[in-house]
């Protein structure tokens, strides 16, 4: 178990880190202590399943991701960096197409080398 709770702290100071939050910010949007954030970052308290749905709503992650570190149970989205998934979850409906015109267009390249060998 202590594994598993340093492992679910790295992804959220990742995550903190990757939105470009400290952990006094964090833990005020929480409503714990930085000294428990600072805790739970470090593998050496967690959080109750309140505080993890909050984490995971505020993050736009699932709980899975948070205690397995799985973002779903669909294998190849887990190829992406988390990072692109987030900008994907905040993006506009512009940026949206364009990132699915350049999907379809990888597709056409890649289906047209594959049929070519």
């Amino acid at each position: 178990m202590e594994n598993l709770n340093k492992l679910m702290g790295e992804r959220i100071a990742k995550l903190r880190k990757e939105n470009h939050m400290t952990q006094a910010m964090l833990a005020e949007k929480l409503n714990i202590s930085v000294r428990h954030c600072s805790a739970i970052e470090c593998g050496n308290a967690r959080l109750s399943i309140e505080k993890l749905i909050e984490v995971a709503d505020l993050f736009h992650v699932t709980l899975d991701y948070l205690i397995l570190g799985r973002r779903s149970s669909n294998k190849y989205i887990d190829l992406f960096p988390d990072s692109l998934i987030q900008s994907l979850q905040s993006g506009t409906d512009a940026e949206l197409d364009l990132f699915k015109q350049y999907i379809q267009m990888f597709h056409k390249i890649y289906s047209s080398k594959k049929e070519s060998k």
